[in-house]
């Protein structure tokens, strides 16, 4: 679980005069999107509980060209224009293949993101670009020499490797419990959900 809350963090906007819009985000959206898709379902579950999708006007400005990338921009609803530095536009569409990757990675931003049309978009840290090579480097078990021999420990070690154990990192009845309690219930109904 740290694991996910590093990787999705998102990354806290400058408090404006008005708060922009936000809508709730669906674990099954999340499937979609290219790295978060790898996460467990409990990770998404926990992040959909804790997070909101930003809901933006056209011609918002979401980046631009040059800025540092300091939140990696996924789109959700909508169109937004990316705009090089000679005025060339590029359209990417929500539900399009190539609205399932960021609209930007890497250490500054190559274009301007303007949104076209209204638009909903998630925005998590950087590090989710990462999240496959930390998994690699977390999956070097190194076993002493003495228990090399040990039937169970490889078996663990191959599962580790291959990213077969699952090891649950919240479990159902906790989320629904969770869930349950944003509703303001009471303590009968949190006993029947135990």
């Amino acid at each position: 679980m740290a694991l996910m809350n590093r990787f999705l963090k998102t990354k806290k906007q400058p408090s404006a005069a008005a708060s922009p819009a936000t809508e709730d985000l669906s674990a099954e959206l999340l499937k979609q999107m290219i790295p978060i898709r790898n996460l467990s379902d409990e990770e998404l579950e926990s992040f959909v509980l804790d997070n909101k999708a930003e809901v933006l006007p056209a011609k918002s400005i979401l980046f631009n060209a040059g800025d540092p990338i300091d939140a990696v921009v996924f789109l959700l609803r909508g169109t937004v224009s990316l705009i090089d530095s000679q005025g060339n536009s590029h359209d990417i569409e929500a539900e399009t293949l190539k609205a399932k990757f960021p609209l930007a990675s890497g250490v500054k931003h190559i274009t301007t993101g303007k949104a076209k049309t209204q638009i909903s978009i998630l925005r998590v840290s950087p590090k989710i670009m990462t999240l496959d090579k930390v998994k690699t480097e977390h999956a070097r078990l190194k076993i002493p020499e003495h228990l090399a021999n040990s039937r169970l420990l490889q078996v663990f070690s191959e599962s580790y490797m291959d990213d077969e154990l699952e090891i649950p990192s919240l479990p159902r009845v906790a989320i629904k419990l969770r869930k349950a309690m944003q509703q303001d219930i009471g303590i009968a109904e949190a006993v029947d959900i135990i």
